[in-house]
């Protein structure tokens, strides 16, 4: 038994931290990455196309979305593929929902799980059983897990979109890790989480394939989607393949301005990692012990050509310790400014406010040095 699984499509996201231009052109990629993904499935001939949840951005999209997506599906009539989708927390079901409601029911094959308490399909010609439940608001305490029954299908699978407890934000549909091993399924395809994860446990495997597409510009591990078989009905050992199918990666990268003598060499560190698939963040950090002037807004508009995408963001700190007096004479309004920043720094609350003096000290030492520069 194979079947194909993804999640977190999220088919038509705003995407406004992109601008307009590059939002319009990743929303259109999205609807690409899935159209291949349908082909990579119908060319794999599975048994099973599992949508673990926010198929769509909202449970109210477009017109033109909801058409492309039952057009899509409508392909794997060709060969007989079984089609279930759970509601997601964008996508959640409700009673006049129009994205996951009776129209896409017309497709052969289709199954919605639309049931908030849980319910199963069976089905025969492959002996297996699918369990879900329907995400029916964008946020709850309850598990979004359904445990199977003692039913004698060859192979049980279930679907979830919440998040694993232990994970590194809070979920908001929580899965107890021990559930996932006592739901006596042989795969518990899983919903919610945007990068590529597993979560098995015991003898069950389970697994976040992430979006196909990036859908944070900050979370790196997106772009895949999984494709499992299951050769033995008797040891029920499922093999995950995991496929990249993403056009965008997203790279999250630190650089110490201790390891770095000049502007150039910062240049050519983020330069250095530069393509046109790319997601660059940069988080420059540290002590600037070699007291470099640059001003990362100005980063960005000179290297952003070698990106999809690049956003650096300064956290280093100026020694304070070596802006002595001989450097900047009080006499001089960058001495006083020195002056004045520095007791700032030093009797400021709390941290928050102490980073506020310290990015401002950066801002006024660049702007002696070029007023240009911080244009």
């Amino acid at each position: 038994m194979r079947f194909l699984h993804t999640s977190d499509v999220h088919i038509g996201a705003k995407f406004e931290v992109l601008g307009p231009q590059f939002a319009r052109e990743h929303r259109e990629q999205i609807k690409t990455t899935f159209s291949d993904i349908v082909g990579t499935a119908i060319k794999g001939k599975v048994d099973l196309f599992l949508i673990a949840g926010d198929l769509f951005d909202s449970n109210s999209p477009s017109f033109s979305d909801v058409e492309f997506v039952k057009k899509e599906l409508s392909r794997f009539s060709e060969i007989g593929t079984k089609i279930c989708i759970i509601p997601g927390n964008h996508d959640y079901a409700l009673s006049d929902n129009n994205a996951l409601g009776g129209e896409f029911l017309n497709i052969p094959n289709v199954h919605i799980f639309t049931d908030p308490a849980g319910s199963k399909i069976y089905f025969k010609d492959i002996n297996t059983e699918v369990y879900a439940k329907a995400n029916t608001t964008n946020k709850s305490s309850e598990s979004p897990l359904v445990p199977t029954n003692k039913a004698r299908a060859a192979f049980k699978i279930v679907m979830a979109h919440g998040g694993v407890l232990g994970q590194a934000r809070k979920p908001q549909w929580p899965i107890d890790p021990g559930a996932i091993e006592a739901s006596g399924a042989d795969y518990v395809a899983l919903g919610d989480w945007h990068s590529f994860r597993e979560e098995s446990r015991g003898k069950v495997r389970a697994f976040y394939p992430g979006s196909p597409e990036m859908i944070s510009v900050s979370q790196a591990g997106a772009g895949y989607v999984i494709l499992g078989e299951i050769k033995d009905r008797f040891d029920r050992k499922v093999e995950i393949h995991k496929i990249k199918v993403g056009t965008k990666s997203v790279k999250n990268i630190e650089i110490d301005t201790g390891d770095i003598d000049n502007v150039e060499q910062l240049k050519e560190s983020i330069k250095s990692l530069g393509a046109k698939d790319i997601v660059l963040n940069v988080n420059i950090s540290g002590v600037n012990k070699n007291k470099l002037v640059f001003n990362p807004e100005n980063l960005e508009e000179e290297l952003e050509e070698n990106f999809w995408r690049l956003q650096i963001t300064d956290n280093s700190k100026f020694p304070l310790d070596d802006l002595s007096e001989e450097d900047y004479p009080r006499i001089f309004v960058s001495g006083q400014f020195v002056e004045i920043m520095k007791e700032h720094i030093e009797k400021a609350p709390t941290e928050d406010e102490k980073k506020i003096y310290e990015e401002a000290l950066q801002l006024g030492l660049l702007a002696f040095k070029d007023p240009k520069i911080i244009e």
